[in-house]
């Protein structure tokens, strides 16, 4: 007797060694019979999940038809307008769905602007003559110079100073240098050794001046290859085609010593922050707190722009000042105050008063002849429906249409929604004699879901209405007596639909609002939570999880019977093999006697 290791659940599978019998076939044989079932479970199971399958298939094709359905319900699409400006230098139109149709003349007297609250003076530490020997590195300056070559212009001719390294070359070296490559060219130019220039620090900004000089020079700084920043960082970068002469001396156009941004506050060189570590500063009723020792000038611009403050911050490095701007347009002025702590004092942002403030002013068209004001630049008070983006003093024809593009766009996606729709359910339900079944022959409700939904969205919406039913604007079935695919599927003319628009828009609104507002409930009957197709889907869910249930047990029954028969070959072809040992000792007895006999 053989064993070897069984795949059908039974940890032996018996071959009959002593009766010949092939047991494993034998065994299988007598378990067909159990394992139809399992047969019937697959088939179920293979229809079941082709309907689930289907049903989300179905879902999906309903949802589409009422999104593109509900576009026309809410009137959004059926009620499109579009809006056109003659002159969009001055101004661009939007219209709102519904917005009234025709043409307005729009003047436009003087845009909105913003409130402004912007530092009475530098907040920084300024830079006097007092710092000419300081290291260029220990200054306050907007940012770090680097070591390296300047060019300047003069008179149309390039010369150029060499700046030292920061740690070890002071403001006057720097200043002097400069100077001194300007004084050359002059005296180059005049041909005498008369002119002298010279660097100086005059309200925290560099300026230099002649004496001596015949004439007047022209005087530009930045050139190509400039290997030093120190233009831009002394404010020299600004002055371009500048007159230099005895009389008119050139000044840097930004700031020298400014606040240190980046820094903690209280080394950003703020003269009038107190040594408070922690206060707050409110702006327009948002409080923006801080901590002198931690926090950076930068980090409070950051901080403000992120607070429902309703202003937008920003640090003007040229001049050292910080600039409030209103988001919203009109005078009204952005209040300031120092809870605790000097920072808007420091800032000379006047705290409590609007000493530091430029206020706006309002947006001001006059539309056939009436004004309307704006804290906007963005007009939708002037014209029901209609929004106008102000760019510029003038005067411009605002045109509002029935956007019919819109419109039948938004008809042809229906029309090809419910199309598709149809064309599937053909499929689904397909029960030819002889043919293809679909996963949905025997869901009678489904089959009927392309004839109602035809029949919501082609029956007659009015009786009163010039417009009674989708026919008149160009929805049909088309024409019986064609080719038979041709009534049952919509068809669409959307230059019906265009004349029908031109010719009454409202009209064509209202019966396209009121044909698609019974069809998106009728797709909601089917797609919602809880619906027709979610109960179908819940049901079959719960019956393939009875047949897995099934499966289980029907399984488990064939296993214990396999084992059972098994058990019982066993033991036949054991009690085989104890006959066929008795059988040949007997015989080898009775051969053994058969000898001593003879």
């Amino acid at each position: 007797m053989a064993t070897t290791t069984s795949t059908s659940g039974s940890t032996f599978q018996f071959t009959g060694a002593i009766s010949g019998l092939d047991t494993a076939s034998i065994i299988q044989a007598m378990l067909a019979v159990e394992k139809a079932p399992l047969t019937a479970i697959t088939n179920q199971r293979t229809a079941l999940q082709a309907r689930q399958t289907a049903y989300g298939q179905l879902q999906t094709l309903l949802q589409t038809l009422q999104t593109s359905s509900r576009a026309l319900a809410t009137g959004g699409s059926a009620g499109a307008r579009a809006a056109g400006s003659s002159n969009t230098g001055v101004m661009t139109a939007s219209a709102s769905p519904g917005a009234m149709t025709g043409t307005y003349l729009v003047q436009v007297s003087h845009l909105a602007t913003s409130t402004k609250a912007t530092s009475t003076a530098s907040i920084g530490t300024a830079i006097t003559a007092g710092d000419l020997d300081t290291n260029l590195a220990g200054l306050a300056l907007p940012g770090s110079v680097t070591a390296g070559d300047i060019g300047m212009v003069v008179d149309g001719t390039i010369v150029k100073a060499t700046i030292g390294a920061p740690d070890s070359t002071t403001l006057r070296q720097a200043t002097d240098a400069i100077a001194a490559a300007v004084q050359a060219q002059i005296r180059t130019a005049e041909g005498t050794p008369n002119a002298t220039v010279t660097a100086s620090i005059v309200n925290n900004r560099l300026q230099l001046s002649v004496t001596g000089a015949a004439t007047s020079h022209v005087l530009s700084f930045g050139v190509g290859g400039d290997t030093s920043n120190a233009s831009a960082i002394l404010g020299l970068s600004g002055i371009q085609g500048a007159s230099l002469s005895a009389a008119t001396p050139v000044s840097g156009t930004s700031a020298l010593g400014v606040v240190r941004a980046i820094s903690s506050l209280d080394a950003a060189g703020l003269a009038g922050l107190t040594g408070t570590t922690t206060g707050a500063l409110t702006i327009n009723g948002a409080t923006i707190a801080y901590n002198t020792s931690v926090d950076s000038l930068s980090s409070i611009v950051t901080r403000i722009n992120s607070s429902p403050a309703g202003v937008v911050a920003s640090l003007d490095r040229g001049n050292d000042r910080l600039i409030l701007t209103a988001k919203s347009g009109g005078a009204a002025a952005i209040s300031i105050a120092d809870v605790s702590g000097t920072l808007g004092a420091a800032l000379n942002l006047a705290p409590g008063t609007t000493a530091a403030q430029t206020f706006g002013t309002q947006a001001q068209v006059t539309i056939d002849g009436t004004s309307y004001t704006s804290n906007s630049n963005s007009v939708s008070t002037a014209i029901d429906g209609v929004r106008l983006t102000l760019l510029a003093q003038g005067s411009s024809s605002v045109t509002v249409t029935a956007d019919a593009t819109t419109t039948s766009n938004a008809v042809q996606a229906v029309v090809d929604a419910y199309n598709a729709l149809a064309d599937k359910l053909d499929t689904m339900t397909a029960n030819a004699s002889g043919g293809t079944k679909g996963p949905l022959a025997t869901d009678s409700g489904v089959r009927d879901i392309a004839i109602s939904f035809r029949s919501l969205i082609t029956g007659q919406v009015s009786s009163s209405s010039l417009l009674r039913s989708l026919a008149d604007v160009g929805v049909t079935t088309g024409k019986w007596g064609a080719v038979a695919a041709s009534t049952k599927r919509l068809q669409f003319d959307a230059t019906k639909l265009a004349a029908a628009i031109d010719a009454n828009p409202s009209s064509v609104t209202d019966l396209l609002t009121g044909a698609m507002a019974p069809l998106v409930s009728g797709v909601d009957a089917w797609t919602k939570s809880g619906g027709q197709i979610d109960t179908v889907q819940q049901g079959i869910t719960s019956a393939l999880s009875e047949l897995t249930k099934r499966e289980t047990a029907t399984n488990d029954r064939i296993a214990v019977r396999q084992q059972a028969l098994e058990a019982k070959f066993a033991a036949m072809e054991a009690t085989l093999a104890k006959l066929q040992t008795t059988s040949t000792a007997l015989n080898n007895t009775i051969a053994q006697q058969n000898k001593n006999s003879g």
